[in-house]
């Protein structure tokens, strides 16, 4: 099996936050990044623009299409949401997050609960 890491950061910033992100839309991406042997990335000041998206998107669809498994930490519920609402891209972004591996979501249904990366990675 061939992975793939993928990452999105926001670009708006937020001083003040509890709840869902969503909520505080658009959120906008400042940058993504893919890594496997190699690392890509994607970024803009102050956010990619729809079009950047979209070509983000592209892209990798084309990682898939070469038989790598996106791995994520809650891409289910962010990254893959919040890319598709910036590119226009729904349907795409879709099926991406449909073939993907979302960590986060694993480590929910065993738990029974979220479970943010950095408890994630002490081990909580």
């Amino acid at each position: 099996m061939k992975l793939i890491s993928f990452d999105i950061e926001i670009s708006k910033i937020l001083l003040e936050f509890s709840g869902n992100l969503f909520d505080h839309a658009p959120l906008g991406i400042s940058c993504a990044a893919v890594a496997h042997d190699e690392v890509k990335f994607w970024q803009a000041v102050p956010q990619l623009s729809r079009e950047e998206n979209q070509e983000m998107v592209r892209e990798l669809m084309a990682y898939a299409k070469d038989g790598y498994t996106f791995m994520t930490w809650n891409g289910c519920g962010f990254d893959f949401r919040l890319l598709a609402e910036e590119s226009g891209m729904v349907e795409e972004c879709g099926q991406l997050a449909l073939n993907h591996v979302d960590l986060m979501l694993l480590v929910t249904f065993k738990k029974g609960w979220f479970l943010g990366l950095d408890k994630a990675l002490k081990g909580a």
